[in-house]
């Protein structure tokens, strides 16, 4: 997290395809990076806890395009940048590509591409971040170096359940269901993973009406509508997913968080 807007992660590569991490990308606001070969090694300020941070290896980084032909771009990349907010409902990225052999020229880059990421523990395949759900909505304009003939351009994306939310306009309405009720029952209308929560214990006795608005903005109401003296509700997008198990066994995969901060806090204390 950056200092003004929780700036997940930025990630650097020079042209010898390796990361390097900014260090405006600190979440205590003072952290240096060494790196090897792909791997990151994180050196935290002491106060930030064990489970912020570390090192890992990039396994893969690629574009699936349109016509489902895979581009590993893993050598092509030099700054990866992830945006993450507890105040923004979906996390956003840039992709900035360098290609100084022209080994991309072939491939057209339009919009619509999904871009893969994941990310393991160093040397083993223990994953940290799987996302196979990343989609490309704008590419900026190519510039090329007269001197060295580098070609350079951005990819902008985001997650796939924001383009859902973005596509749809939900006209809807609830009466006499709790809040938790509607809230669930509108996210599945963008997204077929599961959904942390906490329950405001609201009940909506009044016509609650979406009247055509995306469903990340309902949510995002519904969010507001919760808040108390004591709790201040949010609706946001985690980076990294969560993945488990329900009590019978069935697997449980959830990015996106429907409650509030204090519960945030008081989880991350006791864990």
């Amino acid at each position: 997290y950056t200092k003004q807007r929780e700036k997940m992660v930025i990630l650097k590569q020079t042209t010898r395809n390796r990361l390097e991490q900014s260090n405006e990308s600190s979440i205590s606001g003072s952290s240096n990076n060494t790196l090897t070969d792909n791997k990151v090694d994180i050196k935290k300020d002491s106060n930030v806890p064990n489970n912020v941070g570390g090192t890992f290896e990039l396994k893969k980084i690629a574009l699936l395009m349109n016509d489902g032909n895979q581009i590993d771009i893993k050598g092509y990349f030099s700054n990866l940048v992830v945006e993450e907010s507890i105040f923004t409902s979906s996390i956003s990225g840039q992709l900035t590509i360098t290609d100084s052999a022209g080994g991309l020229e072939k491939f057209v880059i339009h919009g619509g591409e999904t871009l893969i990421l994941k990310m393991c523990k160093p040397n083993s395949d223990d994953i940290i971040i799987w996302r196979e759900d990343l989609i490309v909505h704008k590419i900026s304009k190519n510039s090329v170096s007269p001197l060295s003939l580098l070609s350079k351009f951005d990819i902008f994306f985001t997650s796939k359940s924001a383009v859902n939310s973005l596509k749809k306009n939900l006209f809807k309405s609830y009466k006499n269901a709790t809040v938790l009720e509607a809230v669930n029952s509108i996210y599945k209308e963008m997204s077929l993973n599961d959904l942390i929560t906490e329950d405001p214990k609201i009940t909506l006795t009044s016509p609650f009406i979406s009247t055509g608005v995306s469903p990340h903005k309902v949510i995002d109401y519904l969010a507001q509508r919760s808040c108390t003296k004591d709790k201040y509700f949010v609706f946001f997008e985690r980076f990294v997913p969560i993945y488990g198990n329900y009590p019978d066994g069935t697997p449980f995969t959830t990015s996106h968080y429907f409650g509030s901060v204090e519960k945030l806090i008081s989880k991350h204390n006791t864990d």
